[in-house]
């Protein structure tokens, strides 16, 4: 039973599963390869002069979109790196313009090619190009499937003896034929199982609402309910900033203060030119990139109301973090991605011998 099983989603799901796996692989590196197809764009050459403020490199990007309301810009510590200023959505859009500025001159970069490509990839990895909420289910039993596929692989394929490593990771290259196509499956299904585990882990956790909302409440974090903002029509807010985009020096001058081992930096602007600026931060020591601490600074003065560190938080609320890195494999560094990387790339390989075989 367990066979037919194995094989009957393999050669249903495992098509999909393919498609998810190749779609994932071209995103391990997304960041790097937009880099290499954008020369000059993400980053250019360090200079001895000092980078422009925030609030220059806010007044950069009004110039090229005069009269669109700002609503972040990125920063990053890297001297080369250049800044990302993000803009309103359009009513009906998920997401805004954005244009990136140079950090020294404050010249605004050319945009950036191929990036509407990995979009499309995105939305087919993350939904197959359905609407949202049917994507989510889809990919949620295919991460179902997937996690099926890898418990149910391994107890296929369980040897007398177990407690012989060799048995598990060793292929026999002399095979050949079918028995050569088993081993094959058999010997990277072992390898891969660890990778399989996490991302379709992760995978049903993004995709069943109460799958996520029953592990945020174990961790302490419950869910906030959008539903019912995210169904509103959002007007277009007009372009406002804070006293003008000087009022960003003191909150960007308090910031640095209160950060001085700072990597990356997300601002957001208020919507309607009052209130504070909220700030989510990565420190160069952080465990991964959603290690996010977050900071509140008024708007008239930049005075710091709120400082709320990474490493204050509860065990769980650190735990719900690690989710992206660990499906993306960054929490484990560039050996992590790489590993995810060749895992989502053997996919198809599986769904070929799998049909191979089934044939």
């Amino acid at each position: 039973v367990w066979f037919q099983l194995h094989w009957f989603v393999g050669i249903t799901a495992g098509t999909l599963l393919a498609v998810i796996g190749l779609t994932g692989a071209i995103m391990a590196f997304e960041d790097e390869l937009l880099d290499v197809l954008n020369p000059g764009v993400m980053t250019v050459d360090a200079e001895v002069r000092p980078r422009l403020q925030p609030a220059q490199l806010l007044q950069a990007a009004q110039r090229a979109r005069p009269g669109e309301r700002v609503v972040s810009i990125v920063l990053e510590a890297d001297p080369g790196s250049t800044a990302l200023v993000r803009f309103a959505a359009p009513p009906g859009e998920r997401r805004g313009p954005d244009v990136r500025v140079h950090p020294y001159s404050g010249a605004v970069l050319p945009a950036l090619r191929f990036e509407a490509a990995f979009n499309w990839v995105e939305e087919l990895h993350r939904w197959l190009l359905l609407p949202r909420a049917p994507g989510r289910l889809v990919l949620g039993i295919l991460a179902l499937c997937l996690v099926g596929l890898a418990l149910s692989g391994l107890y296929l394929r369980w040897p007398r003896k177990p407690a012989n490593w060799r048995t598990w990771l060793t292929f026999n290259t002399s095979l050949r034929g079918r028995s050569f196509l088993w081993a094959l499956h058999a010997i990277a299904g072992t390898w891969a199982l660890v990778a399989y585990l996490i991302v379709g882990g992760t995978g049903i956790y993004w995709s069943f609402d109460v799958v996520r909302d029953t592990v945020q409440g174990w961790a302490g974090n419950e869910r906030r309910a959008a539903a019912e903002t995210m169904s509103k029509p959002r007007e277009r807010k007009r372009a406002a900033t804070p006293d003008g985009p000087a009022a960003l020096d003191p909150a960007w001058n308090t910031f640095l203060a209160h950060a001085p081992n700072w990597a990356s930096a997300t601002i957001r602007l208020p919507e309607r030119g009052r209130g504070a600026y909220q700030l989510t931060w990565i420190a160069q020591d952080g465990p991964h990139e959603r290690a996010r601490n977050r900071m509140s600074l008024r708007a008239s003065d930049g005075a710091l109301l709120k400082n709320e560190l990474y490493g204050e938080q509860t065990v769980g609320q650190r735990a719900l973090t690690t989710i992206r890195p660990l499906h993306t494999g960054s929490y484990f560094g560039l050996p992590g991605r790489v590993i995810m990387m060749l895992a989502s790339l053997a996919l198809p390989g599986f769904a070929i011998t799998g049909w191979l075989l089934y044939l």
